[in-house]
């Protein structure tokens, strides 16, 4: 019995040092019945909005989205791209979201954070923001990676 608590120590002991010293500094954590993680992933790109919810600049409905990618932890990569769409959405009378207006799509420059406009004819109804960045990082796809926005119920004395 003094053996297999002995044992015991000594694994909880090694399994304990093995999550806390993780790799590159990361901590590492288990999760019951799935595997141990030893590095978080960092988001290679981050997007949101300038407001909570779609703004009214008469007569149109504006999505005003920022992007920002950082370049890859191992310095250039000629096969890097990041591209961003920035729209407007509303909802159809089926209840389904749809793309409307004039939206925003680019090839985003890393390290530096950028900033658009999407427009749209202002109408009443329910509106949202959408904006997604992905591309490649050494030849692989990544993304995509979405936001959307709070919802916004525009009335038709707001559209002019």
């Amino acid at each position: 019995m003094h053996y297999n608590i002995s044992r015991l120590s000594v694994i909880v002991a090694a399994l304990g040092a093995l999550l806390i010293s993780g790799t590159s500094g990361s901590v590492a954590n288990a999760s019951p019945g799935g595997p141990l993680v030893t590095e978080a992933k960092k988001q290679l790109c981050d997007n949101g909005f300038t407001f909570s919810k779609p703004t009214i600049v008469r007569p149109e409905v504006h999505s005003d989205g920022w992007a920002k990618c950082d370049p890859p932890p191992d310095g250039g990569d000629p096969a890097l791209t990041h591209d961003y769409y920035l729209s407007l959405q509303r909802r159809n009378t089926s209840g389904q979201w749809e793309f409307v207006g004039q939206h925003v799509r680019t090839r985003l420059i890393p390290w530096s954070r950028q900033t658009y406009a999407a427009t749209a004819p202002c109408v009443p109804g329910f509106w949202r923001m959408y904006s997604q960045v992905n591309g490649t990082i050494q030849g692989r796809a990544y993304g995509p990676i979405e936001t959307i926005s709070q919802e916004r119920v525009v009335a038709a004395n707001e559209c002019g």
